[in-house]
């Protein structure tokens, strides 16, 4: 049992709080909407309704999406080559992650992932052999290496140590969403979050599964060795800032789109009330004026 196995680490938290002003762009009109008064805020006089309202009205102007997008674009212009590999790694290549997708677009997403956050990590999974497993039967089952893309989000800490005068990580928490059946309703799902626990031991990785029981501590559940000789998590850097660290790249271009969404949303805002017609009458004393807009009443 442990209560700190599902905590961040302060670089961990840091690279979040840097990176959730790219997540909410790359989420456009809609995100920047949900995010409300993070990145559109609202005055001291105005009003809850008001702001809704405004809030309705604001549109993004998607400029680093479509940067990210372009970057990528030309990076990817071509599809990845595996050059001198064998025939069983091409064959792998066509659904490198078992999700169905090829290298190409799996290496695609990683980059453009890392354009937003800085840093972006690739993990090589393998599925657990609980028993000694021949290669036709691997084969058949499925039981290969796959890639697995982790985002900054999903990393909840590390260790690292020396290995051969090399710093490597002696230890990887990683924070899983799992969706699974619901046991009380065969046709609803359930959101489960669990702790995968990686450590480097003299000749095998150990992984450890966390879930959380009762009071909100985090429970054991499962741990087995693998025959990895190391954790293969790899990072990949858009701009490094440390070991298995990074920040945005674009961060200039990300505050200065972030300030145009806040002006445009004043224009608009401003514009909608200054085009709504407001009826003025001139050359009329008071008791004139006031009998006018009695005939006008009396006419409507």
């Amino acid at each position: 049992m442990s209560e700190t196995v599902a905590k961040r680490t302060k670089a961990v938290s840091a690279m979040i709080e840097a990176t959730s002003k790219g997540r909410a762009l790359m989420g456009g009109t809609a995100a920047m909407r949900k995010a409300g008064e993070a990145y559109l805020p609202r005055f001291d006089a105005e009003s809850e309704e008001a702001y809704a309202k405004k809030l309705k009205r604001s549109t993004l102007f998607e400029a680093f999406p479509r940067a990210v997008e372009q970057m990528t674009g030309k990076v990817f212009a071509q599809p990845v080559e595996i050059v001198d590999a064998p025939d069983q790694m091409n064959e792998w290549a066509q659904n490198i992650d078992m999700q169905g997708r090829d290298l190409s677009t799996f290496a695609l997403e990683v980059f453009r992932d890392g354009f937003v956050s800085g840093v972006s990590y690739i993990m090589v999974e393998a599925p657990r052999r609980d028993a000694e497993t021949t290669r036709q039967q691997a084969s058949e089952n499925g039981l290969r290496p796959y890639l697995v893309h982790l985002q900054v989000e999903e990393i909840l800490g590390w260790k690292t140590a020396l290995f051969g005068n090399v710093l490597a990580l002696s230890q990887l928490r990683i924070m899983e969403h799992l969706t699974e059946q619901d046991p009380a309703d065969e046709f609803s799902t359930v959101e489960v979050e669990q702790v995968r626990v990686l450590d480097r031991l003299p000749d095998a990785v150990q992984v450890r599964l966390y879930r959380k029981g009762k009071k909100d501590a985090w429970v054991l559940v499962d741990e087995y060795l693998t025959e990895a000789p190391e954790i293969t998590v790899i990072p990949y850097y858009a701009k490094r800032s440390g070991f298995f660290t990074g920040k945005p790249p674009l961060e200039g271009m990300i505050d200065v789109n972030i300030s145009h969404w806040q002006l445009q949303s004043g224009i608009r805002n401003n514009s909608h009330y200054s085009l709504i017609p407001v009826m003025l009458l001139t050359g009329f004393d008071d008791d004139d004026l006031l009998t006018q807009l009695r005939c006008l009443d009396a006419r409507d």
